[in-house]
């Protein structure tokens, strides 16, 4: 495994984007290592790997931004152990790789409501803002037949009057894919908007716009009814 780590940070460093870095840099993605190559490349790079935890944690522990992308792409979601993923979303380091933990790995991942209770828990964490993003994406694939979905579901809600610079992003989508979810998931979302619309921060208040702006849509309320 080790020969194909080689031979896959060497394809990786042909492609260097030195832009990219910079761009992302001036945004607040700062990596110890990274050549600015799209996710796309990396995707299809993926594509070619064996799905592998030995392959998984030598990209990890690599940390190039890249080849810790590649490590969330080259492994089942499943035969990641909970320590071994629990230290990966401790130690991800960016919203970028938040992102990418959530859309590659926990949404395919049998749903563990105390593993997610545990992640919403550590507020202004990137920890809290892996979980957010991938209650966005399990309620976006469906997973409103999983009856402790919704548990966490009234738990992102209570993090509404606590919004904060970090998970702003993250508590905007993860409510907005939940209310999409039914027409009484919508009503649940709608609920706590009110509920919560003359406290919290001024972050509270942009999620609040932002998730209401999609709720009252015309288009989205006929497809819930």
């Amino acid at each position: 495994m080790k020969d194909l780590l080689k031979v896959i940070t060497q394809k990786i460093e042909l492609l260097e984007n030195g832009p990219v870095v910079a761009d992302m840099q001036r945004n607040g993605l700062v990596y110890e290592t990274n050549w600015g190559v799209s996710v796309v490349h990396l995707r299809e790079m993926a594509k070619s790997l064996p799905k592998s935890l030995e392959l998984a944690q030598l990209f990890w522990d690599e940390n190039w931004r890249e080849t810790r992308i590649l490590a969330t792409l080259a492994v089942d979601a499943n035969e990641v152990p909970s320590p071994v993923l629990s230290a990966w979303i401790r130690d991800c380091g960016t919203i970028e790789m938040a992102e990418q933990l959530a859309f590659n790995l926990l949404k395919f991942r049998t749903f563990d409501v105390a593993f997610y209770a545990n992640l919403l828990q550590r507020s202004e964490s990137l920890e809290q803002v892996v979980a957010l993003y991938a209650v966005g994406h399990l309620a976006a694939i469906g997973s409103d037949r999983l009856e402790l979905f919704e548990t966490v579901k009234v738990m992102v809600s209570m993090l509404l009057p606590s919004a904060n610079a970090l998970n702003v992003r993250a508590l905007a989508f993860a409510l907005r894919k939940s209310a999409r979810m039914s027409a009484k998931d919508r009503e649940v979302v709608l609920s706590a908007l009110n509920f919560y619309q003359n406290s919290g921060t001024k972050f509270s208040k942009i999620v609040e716009a932002d998730v209401m702006a999609e709720l009252m849509d015309p288009s989205v309320i006929a497809l819930l009814k």
